[in-house]
């Protein structure tokens, strides 16, 4: 079997915690203190030992979603890129036949993804006070996953207008592409993957289990009916929460079951914005709560957001793909060797805007001599 070329040298596994810690109530702290998941365990307090751990009661279903950075560079053809010549109507057929098949190295969820969102989900089991995650994973790949299951290194994305995004460009209704293509991967049993596949499944199997939710807006819509059939499920829908800072073209029944809050929790949270989701829960699982249901969450979220700032942002001109790839083409051949960094913080700094993850995908189009749509 050979070796997958690794992004990364550094590993970045931690083990789950397991067994039970002791339930003891307390208000979660206000005091504007900066706490970083990543950097540190938490604000004013100390990570629980494992004696404590050993008495932890009850658990808590959280759901993250998949990242973008990975551990191996995937295979040409577990891109979702490389289905360009596919078939709208057939992408996701050929897509699971692809990571069907047999060979190729499978390695636990955990330490596939990287990146600063996924070091923040590790900290989500390790920084928990009374209540023992159990974490599992919203994949445009693989679709839902524990973080323990073994899998292949792939590219796959609900979101849309990127390279390896699952809607192709002849599509127009995007958000019904992504519906269906998540209620397909539901339909399949990967090989090796046990438990539920859907959130509908995790609920009834778990139907008084509080279920958290933290994902970006694309990945809430392709989960829509899931989640929606979810909250059904529970024995009530305020053990569902939802958790999509800055989340938007959300419709109603979704924002009900939304925590309420928004990008001014970095100020007190810290890291990027592209990590606040998963910080957050890091921080509402650290807070000694009597229950985790959305209403106390919510008021959670609201005493840390009375601590909050205000923070003025720059005003930005947002382009059009072929206005980005006509100004990308124009830098790269007055110095092909720019680095994606480098060019996006040109980009920004004359006053345009362009999310990370999007320019890099057309920055690589353009190096690969691709014209767009």
């Amino acid at each position: 079997m050979h070796e997958l070329p690794k992004i990364h040298e550094r590993p970045l596994a931690v083990p789950l915690p397991s067994g039970k810690r002791c339930n003891v109530d307390s208000s979660c702290n206000p005091s504007g203190n900066r706490y970083d998941p990543v950097r540190q365990p938490l604000v004013g307090s100390s990570l629980i030992n494992a004696t404590t751990q050993s008495r932890m009661p009850g658990s808590i279903n959280i759901v993250v979603s998949c990242s973008n950075r990975k551990r191996y560079v995937p295979q040409a053809d577990l891109q979702v890129q490389s289905l360009t010549h596919v078939p709208a109507d057939d992408r996701l057929g050929e897509w699971i036949s692809r990571l069907s098949r047999r060979g190729g190295t499978r390695i636990a969820a955990s330490n596939l993804y990287q990146g600063e969102h996924w070091i923040c989900v590790k900290r989500i089991s390790t920084d928990a006070a009374v209540v023992r995650p159990v974490v599992y994973v919203s994949s445009a790949g693989y679709g839902l996953i524990q973080d323990s299951s073994r899998i292949k290194a792939y590219s796959a994305t609900f979101s849309p207008r990127l390279s390896d995004s699952v809607v192709p460009r002849c599509v127009d209704d995007w958000r019904g592409y992504v519906r269906a293509w998540w209620a397909g991967l539901g339909e399949w049993r990967p090989p090796g993957i046990d438990g539920a596949r859907t959130l509908l499944g995790l609920a009834r199997e778990h139907p008084r289990t509080p279920l958290i939710v933290a994902a970006s807006a694309p990945y809430l819509l392709a989960m829509r009916k899931d989640i929606l059939d979810a909250a059904k499920a529970l024995q009530s829908d305020s053990l569902l929460t939802l958790i999509s800072v800055g989340g938007q073209g959300l419709d109603s029944e979704l924002k009900r079951l939304m925590l309420r809050c928004d990008s001014r929790l970095q100020t007190v949270l810290g890291g990027t914005l592209a990590s606040l989701n998963t910080r957050l829960v890091a921080w509402l699982v650290a807070r000694k709560l009597k229950e985790f249901r959305r209403q106390s969450l919510q008021r959670a979220v609201d005493r840390l957001m009375a601590n909050v700032r205000t923070v003025r942002r720059p005003s930005r001109r947002k382009m059009h793909d072929s206005e980005l790839r006509a100004w990308i083409q124009q830098r790269l051949s007055a110095d092909e060797r720019q680095t994606h960094s480098r060019l996006l913080r040109m980009l920004r700094d004359a006053g345009r805007a362009c999310e990370q993850a999007r320019f890099r995908s057309l920055v690589d189009d353009v190096r690969s001599g691709g014209l767009g749509a």
